[in-house]
């Protein structure tokens, strides 16, 4: 997570950091982590993130999703005002 905010505040330009967001907002709707399946574009999404080391934990990875969300929605904020 700390790598990942850091890597967010790095990011200047607004539609880099909403094309992230966008990726992940995508991850939070079409992936359910209580599920064995995973689709081909959540696959790529997870492991541009690096998250396949929380799928064992279902809540865990749900809780890192939602944050993540938050990170970058802050950033794109930031970025706009």
């Amino acid at each position: 997570m700390a790598n990942f905010e850091s890597d967010i505040q790095a990011m200047n330009d607004v539609e880099e950091v909403e094309l992230l967001y966008k990726k992940i907002k995508f991850l939070g709707l079409h992936f359910d982590p209580f599920s064995a399946e995973v689709s081909t574009e959540c696959q790529q999404i997870l492991n541009q993130f690096g998250l396949y080391q929380y799928l064992d934990n279902p809540y865990q990875m749900t809780n890192i999703l939602l944050r993540l969300l938050d990170k970058v929605e802050e950033r794109i904020n930031n970025l706009k005002h």
